[in-house]
């Protein structure tokens, strides 16, 4: 059975939300196409398996 948003893992929620975070932050500094999942994953300081 799955979890509801509530209920989630914090730490999921965190890794969410800071790969989120990095990921605006690079659009904002970068056109899409020149993003890499690399770039995101160094900003929000987490490893690219998470993705």
């Amino acid at each position: 059975m799955k979890k509801s948003f509530d209920q989630e893992d914090l730490r999921v929620r965190r890794t969410r939300k800071l790969l989120w975070e990095a990921f605006m932050a690079e659009l904002s500094e970068r056109s899409f196409e020149e993003i890499t999942v690399k770039g995101i994953c160094e900003r929000a300081m987490s490893s690219h398996h998470v993705l």
